[in-house]
């Protein structure tokens, strides 16, 4: 219930846009595709008319198809990029199994957000997202300003295109249409859009000129992720663990037996289901800490290959790994009074507005004399959390 109220709340400017291989998306970049268009439509419907009256495999018959031919030629036009205003429905695009490297891809939904351009408008009427209805074109053109020959100019290259019952344009044709007429977003509304053809209805963005994208950070860390990723280096997870002050060790919350010093540079191995963590500093605050009297939150690096479960794409991360390096750290002090009984049941009922304090972690304990701690002299080490962690 939580999620679907997370997924309502989502911001209109906020856009997803759903890849097998994320890996390959440093960026969004300007790409071209090739559209088959006619010359000449008028003499292209002739001809096929001609075509009806003459004998199929005659020497006439293969004249005129030569001549239709002809009338064919091929132009390269801003290739869009998809996106949804449904992070759902980006998400069924985002299966590796569609990848052309299905073993090394890696599957994932982007949130992104497009500045303003000049956008048109069509009204999908709740159907499929598979061509759109040369009606809604016609009429979401004449409402941006496109006099009535120009449309008619615009659809008439793509006649040889036209898909279910001859009443629908391919997004590549539309792409065409809209790129010649200068147009640099295309919002379809009222679209069922999912990778089957199905789904809600909802809006897909198409956005002709990808400069006007740009990658937002919805869940803190997120978007940090996606290009760490991309770019082949450590990851960044958050952890809040149990904290011993009189010594400096930690303790795991599963098992109480085992034990890490609390130091930077030490890296961490958790046998069975591996070390639990979260992209999401904020998010792991808010709901792991307070578990204990003394706790502490945690930066890890660790390599995506040591994912023993979980998603890093999901909306609110929770996955684990076999193994991740201590970055650094921040005493917590929950503002709750510690209850011994307290469990993670009843804790995530309590207000939690108040937020977390912190308070320096003693330096007096001699088997780890050479820990860094995030105060000294007073002064918080601050947790590295921004885009250049």
């Amino acid at each position: 219930m939580r999620l679907l109220q997370l997924l309502e709340a989502t911001s209109n400017s906020t856009w997803y846009h759903g890849t097998p291989e994320l890996q390959k998306i440093s960026e969004f970049e300007g790409r071209t595709l090739s559209v088959d268009y006619l010359t000449d439509p008028e003499k292209w419907m002739a001809i096929q008319d001609q075509m009806q009256k003459v004998e199929s495999g005659s020497d006439e018959y293969m004249d005129l198809i030569h001549a239709a031919g002809n009338l064919r030629q091929h132009k390269n036009v801003r290739s869009p990029v998809f996106l949804s205003n449904q992070y759902p429905i980006a998400k069924t695009y985002a299966d590796d199994r569609r990848a052309f490297d299905y073993q090394a891809a890696v599957p994932g939904v982007i949130p992104v957000e497009v500045a303003p351009g000049n956008t048109l408008t069509i009204n999908g009427r709740g159907q499929s997202f598979r061509g759109i209805t040369i009606d809604s074109v016609r009429q979401g053109l004449s409402q941006a300003g496109i006099d009535e020959p120009t449309i008619n100019r615009e659809i008439a290259q793509f006649t040889h295109q036209l898909r279910g019952d001859g009443d629908k344009l391919s997004t590549n044709s539309l792409a065409a249409i809209v790129d010649e007429l200068g147009f640099d977003i295309i919002d379809v509304t009222n679209i069922k859009d999912n990778y089957m053809g199905g789904g809600p209805p909802a809006t897909v963005r198409m956005v002709m000129n990808p400069s006007l994208i740009s990658i937002k950070e919805r869940v803190p860390g997120m978007a940090e992720s996606f290009i760490r990723l991309i770019e082949g280096k450590p990851m960044v997870g958050y952890k809040v663990m149990n904290y011993d002050p009189r010594t400096g060790t930690l303790t795991s919350g599963r098992d109480a037996r085992q034990k890490f010093p609390l130091k930077k540079g030490y890296t961490m191995n958790m046998p069975g289901n591996g070390i639990y963590m979260s992209l999401g500093k904020d998010y792991v605050v808010t709901y792991y800490s307070g578990l204990a009297e003394n706790e502490v939150l945690i930066e890890f690096s660790f390599d995506p290959d040591d994912i023993l479960f979980g998603n890093l794409t999901d909306r609110e991360t929770e996955f684990a790994v076999s193994k991740a390096t201590i970055n650094d750290y921040e005493v917590l002090e929950s503002d709750e009074e510690f209850d011994e009984g307290m469990d993670s049941g009843n804790f995530l009922s309590k207000d939690l507005s108040s937020g977390p304090t912190i308070y320096p972690v003693p330096q007096n304990s001699r088997e780890y004399e050479n820990i860094d701690s995030p105060r000294r002299g007073g002064a918080k080490v601050r947790v590295h959390g921004n885009k250049n962690s």
